[in-house]
């Protein structure tokens, strides 16, 4: 009887046991064979002509996850998205809530106001993160860029040079990603530079426009947001002193329309030259995408596809097999080749265009 009691007492205890593991497991919403995959973007805050950037970047995602699971239905992932409106301290606690709340094993970040301030904690803790956004100080870490690598905004200074521009004023707001897209121009560009910094507060532009205009340069490099770099070029246009020569990171590419309605059209930038993503998205990409959301594709939308497959067809239980599965990894996605170099880095893929007759042109 006595051992029947004890028969009975150890069985209870496994089954208490159980139900705490199991418990346990539950209680943060991830199964014990599941993946949980934390995506942050800019949901709202990042609208460029009518084109929520944010919201179409996401919608790859879950374009990526449904095709995924449609093929892997008995792998189980979970997606946690959070916004963080463009906005820093909004990234900061979402990211926190995805790591405390959500138990997340990778994250998938748009935003460079975001990245830059948990790039620590995201170094610290290991995670592998797949980021859009530029760093503002790439390093050979668990950061991984899938975006193309945006350092060659260098060739924009050999581009000032050829144009023998001896005076260049950079309006730039203050995101740290924009001042190593500063340190890389001035890197080749041989004339002066003035570098007017621009809270990211500052809407009326009208006292950064007078400043140029003070200054008098020969030539104006802009590293904005296109809703506010449109604002600050319809100022200067205000003034009658837009500079003979004008120079664009990929925003003005992402933002056209933003330029476009601020200035009525842009025979005001005719001769201007812009970085120009060659990264384009592959036409089968675009049609799945159309007849899933019944809407054109967004310009972010492959990148955000990109990121989840990658992370998720190269997972291994292993954190660190499934690091150097991403390390070794090329291969083609729908926003063109798929590898990283020592620093995660993916290969440039860029082109300059000038605005000619009003339209941005690449040859």
């Amino acid at each position: 009887m006595k051992k029947n009691n004890k028969l009975v007492t150890g069985l209870v205890a496994i089954a208490v046991i159980v139900i705490i593991v199991i418990s346990l497991n539950g209680s943060n919403g991830k199964q014990a064979d599941s993946i949980n995959i934390g995506v942050i973007t800019s949901l709202t805050g990042l609208i460029s002509g009518g084109d929520n950037l944010g919201q179409g970047f996401a919608n790859g995602i879950t374009l990526a996850k449904e095709e995924y699971a449609k093929a892997h239905p008995e792998k189980k992932i979970n997606v946690f998205i959070e916004d963080d409106n463009f906005d820093s301290k909004k990234g900061a606690s979402a990211y926190q809530k995805l790591v405390s709340i959500n138990k997340i094993d990778t994250l998938i970040n748009l935003s460079s106001p975001t990245i830059d301030v948990i790039s620590k904690d995201v170094h610290d803790s290991g995670m592998l993160t797949f980021q859009l956004g530029a760093e503002s100080d790439p390093i050979a870490d668990n950061i991984y860029q899938i975006y193309p690598d945006q350092t060659s905004i260098g060739v924009m200074g050999d581009v000032a040079n050829k144009d023998e521009v001896k005076k260049v004023v950079i309006a730039m707001q203050q995101f740290k990603a924009y001042e190593k897209f500063v340190s890389d121009f001035t890197k080749t560009y041989k004339g002066e530079v003035e570098i007017q910094r621009i809270s990211t507060s500052e809407k009326d532009m009208s006292s950064i426009a007078l400043k140029i205009k003070e200054s008098n340069p020969d030539g104006l490099l802009i590293f904005m947001e296109a809703k506010d770099g449109a604002k600050l070029v319809r100022k200067l246009k205000d003034f009658n002193a837009v500079p003979k020569h004008m120079y664009f990171d990929i925003n003005l590419q992402f933002g056209i329309n933003d330029y476009k309605d601020a200035l009525g059209g842009l025979s005001t930038l005719n001769g201007s030259k812009s970085l120009y993503s060659a990264a384009e998205m592959t036409k089968e990409f675009q049609e799945k995408y159309k007849v899933r959301f019944n809407q054109n594709v967004s310009m972010l939308s492959g990148f955000g596809y990109d990121a989840y497959m990658t992370a998720i067809n190269l997972y291994d239980k292993d954190q660190s097999k499934w690091k150097s599965n991403i390390e070794k990894y090329k291969a083609m996605g729908v926003t063109g080749e798929i590898r990283f170099n020592d620093v995660g880095m993916r290969p440039p893929q860029f082109k300059i265009g000038e605005i000619i007759n009003g339209e941005l042109t690449v040859k």
